[in-house]
């Protein structure tokens, strides 16, 4: 298993470090896919610093399809790697994983894929389709615990001048509707999992920044920085998050890339957040998260 030093003590240090080893005989890749990766994390070696390194991977995936369920291809959960097709959240964790990577001073493939596993499903071990960060306040929660990202409203200065507000979460979107996920159909005690890790997030609370509220941010978006993630947070029932990007600035205003599905690709998106923002009707605001 090959860690750097650092990141040894790093995952020691934080009490989530796994001695189970990846082995790429689980992973779903192509050798486009493998030397894609190596490319750009050599290049991101010699030209960028860790602050650039979250948008500088968002913006290699530009122009590439938008695709749902690229996850779904197997019957047996294996750690997909791909590269060409994106939803919201493989652009997301993609992004994470490649700077993250870098971050580590690396420039393996296997290294990449250790930290898409991290990533992607609780506590970073992968152990079938439960085990999987379905929701998105489970990524930030299991992400968090293994110190690879922070709330970064949750850490700021929520007080005098902040329009910031609570947020209760209650998920049961997926087994309410077990019928539109096959393997829920297929698999009741998978349901059953699913549940509990839904009973297990529900009735925690964040904090968020509401849409009506944009105009007055100016103290809470001080916080916030280029390369964080936004997460889109939505008052569909038993839903938390819609939809996930990467923030930036254009001209000075707030906008960011994200994988469309309105328009079938990933783009830098042309409407400023908070124009965004207005246009979604179910969407009600917007938690923003820090990749370390």
């Amino acid at each position: 298993m090959r860690y750097s030093v650092f990141f040894l003590l790093f995952f020691f240090l934080s009490g989530s470090f796994s001695l189970r080893a990846l082995s790429l005989s689980e992973v779903d890749y192509t050798s486009e896919d493998s030397l894609q990766v190596v490319r750009w994390l050599e290049e991101a070696q010699k030209k960028y610093i860790k602050s650039e390194r979250m948008l500088f991977f968002a913006n290699k995936f530009l122009g590439r399809p938008y695709v749902g369920a690229t996850l779904e291809k197997n019957q047996e959960e294996r750690l997909v790697v791909n590269l060409n097709e994106l939803d919201c959240t493989t652009l997301v964790e993609n992004v994470t994983a490649l700077a993250l990577t870098a971050g580590r001073g690396s420039t393996s493939f296997y290294d990449f894929c250790e930290a898409l596993e991290r990533i992607r499903y609780t506590n970073g071990i992968r152990s079938g389709y439960a085990s999987r960060n379905h929701y998105f306040t489970e990524w930030i929660q299991s992400n968090q615990e293994q110190g690879v990202v922070w709330d970064v409203f949750r850490e700021g200065p929520v007080g005098k001048g902040s329009v910031l507000a609570p947020l209760n979460i209650r998920l049961d979107y997926m087994t309410r509707h077990a019928d539109r996920y096959p393997q829920l159909q297929a698999h009741p005690e998978v349901c059953r999992l699913i549940r509990e890790k839904e009973q297990a997030v529900s009735g925690q609370n964040a904090w968020f920044l509401p849409k009506g509220k944009m105009a007055q941010a100016g103290k809470d978006m001080q916080s916030v920085q280029e390369g964080d993630v936004v997460a889109f947070v939505t008052k569909r029932s038993g839903l938390d998050i819609a939809h996930v990007g990467i923030l930036c600035k254009t001209k000075g205003e707030w906008h960011f890339i994200h994988a469309s599905s309105l328009r079938k690709k990933v783009v830098l998106e042309p409407l400023s957040l908070t124009a965004y923002l207005q246009k979604q009707q179910t969407m009600t605001g917007i938690r923003v998260i820090r990749v370390y």
